[in-house]
């Protein structure tokens, strides 16, 4: 019987502890640890979310990881590096949006550079850390 209480209470001193240590750790809105910004969204993602919505349904489109799932309901939606070269459009984001880690995209930006002298694509918006480009000249099937 005593090792039984024994038993109990140390499961019950260490479930405390646990949830005690997540409590603290989590990163939910009522912790001082929280990365709310992470959950806000900017203006300039909403007006480039807007943007998206002005693509035809029926165009192609190559985007970056963060942006397909804004543009997943298409039938012909890819990631990068994707139909980089085919698509009719495509949306980029040029840093990563994880907590603690904003560092350039390498790909994304070698795209980017390259984009800015290729003459089948135009730049349709840059809005910070967003850029749509859409093809000029048809594709070849």
């Amino acid at each position: 019987k005593y090792a039984t209480t024994v038993l109990y209470a140390l499961t019950g001193v260490l479930l405390l502890i646990s949830l005690r240590v997540s409590w603290r750790n989590s990163p939910l809105p009522y912790n001082e640890n929280c990365y709310c910004t992470m959950y806000e969204v900017t203006e300039e993602e909403k007006t480039f979310e807007n943007l998206l919505q002005t693509i035809p349904m029926t165009a192609s489109i190559t985007s970056s990881p963060e942006i397909r799932p804004h543009v997943t309901h298409r039938m012909h939606s890819y990631t990068v590096p994707y139909a980089t070269t085919s698509a009719e459009y495509i949306a980029l984001i040029d840093q990563n949006r994880l907590v603690g880690n904003i560092n350039p995209k390498d790909f994304e930006n070698r795209l980017i550079e390259q984009l800015k002298t290729n003459e089948e694509y135009q730049l349709v918006q840059h809005i910070n850390h967003f850029y749509l480009y859409k093809r000029m000249t048809p594709e070849i099937d």
